[in-house]
């Protein structure tokens, strides 16, 4: 049986453009997006505070952050798994308590106070961390 060019095109045609379309729709890489709508619970969140605020206190007179001992160890972390990228992409060299100091409240509880850079750093490292960004592997210390 001889196939004729009108019948041959347009079944390649169909198929071509199936294989474009499953190759498209397949290659292409969308971010998680970051769900910001969720509390965030703190053990370590004084009595006073509102436990569901991802262990940020408040603001002082100055602008700097007060946070929870769990919310400077989180940020601790951050400066771990990201130190080198932050270095590479934005200039600066992070260091473990960089910007943190020790602030007692107007109850008497010991938390701890983070500058608004570090504040902003903070914010920005967490970022990272919500949208699944790669951490430092080990070979990128040690090189």
């Amino acid at each position: 049986m001889k196939t004729t060019f009108a019948t041959f095109f347009p079944n390649n045609l169909i198929a071509t453009i199936m294989v474009m379309i499953i190759a498209v729709t397949g290659c292409t890489i969308f971010p998680d997006t970051v769900d910001d709508d969720s509390a965030s619970y703190d053990a370590s969140t004084p009595s006073q505070y509102d436990n569901k605020s991802g262990g940020f206190l408040f603001f002082t007179d100055d602008g700097n952050g007060v946070i929870t001992d769990n919310a400077r160890k989180r940020y601790n972390k951050l400066i771990d798994d990201y130190k080198n990228q932050f270095e590479e992409e934005k200039g600066v060299e992070l260091e473990e308590d960089d910007g943190i100091k020790q602030h007692t409240d107007q109850y008497g509880n010991k938390v701890w106070e983070i500058d608004k850079q570090h504040l902003t750093y903070f914010a920005l490292l967490n970022q990272w961390r919500k949208s699944k960004r790669k951490t430092d592997s080990i070979w990128s210390s040690l090189f």
